[in-house]
């Protein structure tokens, strides 16, 4: 019986190892397992390589990479070099830093270039300024001015002259409804900025119109002959040279004489050849 028993025990115990030999991956009790790596073939190209074994990847090494372009935890070694990071707090305020600066820069820039095109100083030395130039309201006015016209230079310079003239003529408009009145100063850098593009445009027609409308407000609707306007005063000037470049030397020299008006120190243009022979054919 115990023979049997030991008979049956071995029958179970082969037909064991018999079904084990032939599951993928089963390793039989009796052998060991081994813990060494396969052999690798050495090469000091890996390219021309030939039965180099390869590398085994342990099945989560794909999962971890998956989750450090994704979960935004992952280690900063560990993360895609494709990945858009966020800005730190530190990065958004020194942008706005910067940002800020440039705009202080475009301001002061604009009112510089204002203030020169407007003979700011040299109307303050001849107390040509009016009583209000210095109001909250009036240097409101100006800040808009002044970046408005800095602008439209700006487009100049990139060759966008419809948009300059759109930026000019709205100033003007502007300036011609204000509830104060019209300010003649501000309407007559406007004006011969505008006029100045038109000529530079090649547009005679829209370039006389715009002085004419500035010469109607500057002379013909002016209540006080005897208040001097510098800049009105250069408007009227380059209005003359405009109309004698045109061949209207009578017409050219009343408008002069009238900038002279505004502006005494305009005198001396009267001397110009050109009007030198225009005074000398009327005296004939």
């Amino acid at each position: 019986m115990v023979a049997s028993a030991r008979r049956i025990a071995f029958v179970a115990l082969a037909s064991i190892a018999v079904i084990g030999s032939n599951c993928r991956g089963f390793t039989p009790l009796s052998s060991p397992v081994s813990t060494k790596s396969p052999p690798m073939t050495t090469c000091a190209d890996t390219r021309s390589c030939q039965g180099t074994a390869p590398s085994q990847t342990p099945a989560t090494t794909k999962l971890s990479f998956a989750l450090s372009n994704d979960d935004g935890l992952a280690p900063d070694s560990q993360r895609g070099t494709s990945c858009e990071r966020l800005p730190s707090k530190s990065k958004g305020r020194a942008r706005s830093v910067h940002l800020r600066d440039r705009r202080r820069q475009w301001v002061d820039r604009s009112l510089s270039y204002y203030s020169t095109i407007s003979r700011e100083n040299f109307r303050r030395s001849r107390g040509q300024l009016p009583a209000h130039h210095d109001t909250l309201e009036e240097r409101r006015r100006t800040y808009y001015l002044a970046q408005d016209h800095y602008f439209a230079l700006w487009k100049i310079k990139n060759g966008h002259f419809d948009h300059a003239e759109t930026i000019y003529r709205r100033a003007i408009n502007d300036i011609k409804n204000h509830e104060g009145g019209c300010d003649n100063a501000k309407l007559a850098v406007s004006t011969l900025l505008l006029a100045l593009l038109l000529q530079r445009k090649g547009d005679i027609k829209a370039t006389r119109s715009v002085f004419l409308q500035f010469f109607k407000v500057a002379v013909l609707e002016n209540q006080d002959e005897e208040k001097e306007c510098a800049c009105s005063a250069k408007v009227l000037q380059a209005y003359a040279l405009f109309e004698m470049r045109r061949g209207y030397g009578k017409k050219s020299l009343e408008i002069v004489e009238q900038a002279v008006r505004l502006d005494s120190e305009l005198k001396p243009v009267l001397e110009w050849k050109q009007f030198r022979e225009v005074m000398g054919e009327l005296r004939q």
